[in-house]
């Protein structure tokens, strides 16, 4: 998945997601208001993503948009975990370094 894009007129285009079977999909995002797509308290839903490869019906692009958006999901959780795990690490070495210079 690639969250890299262009935004204009409130999408966010030229979005790319890579699926299992090594297949390439094109999709937008537009949240609303179209800012909240830079918000870390955003959730972002399955409609507010569009599909812009062609050749699926509406049934596909409904499971397709819900895999795009349960990779995001997955990724952002990734992310997140790892700055969690940074920060601690940080922490727990500038507490070390507090009491040692008390001692």
């Amino acid at each position: 998945m690639s969250a890299t894009g262009i935004l204009k007129d409130g999408w966010l285009n030229e979005c790319h997601y890579k699926r299992p079977d090594g297949s390439i999909i094109e999709y937008k995002l537009r949240t609303d208001p179209p800012e909240a797509i830079f918000w870390s308290t955003y959730k972002l839903k399955k409609s507010d993503i569009r599909i812009v490869t062609k050749g699926f019906d509406r049934a596909e692009a409904a499971a397709l948009r819900q895999e795009i958006l349960d990779s995001i999901n997955a990724h952002e959780r990734e992310h997140k975990e790892a700055i969690d795990a940074h920060r601690n690490s940080t922490n727990k070495a500038l507490r070390r370094n507090a009491s040692r210079k008390k001692s």
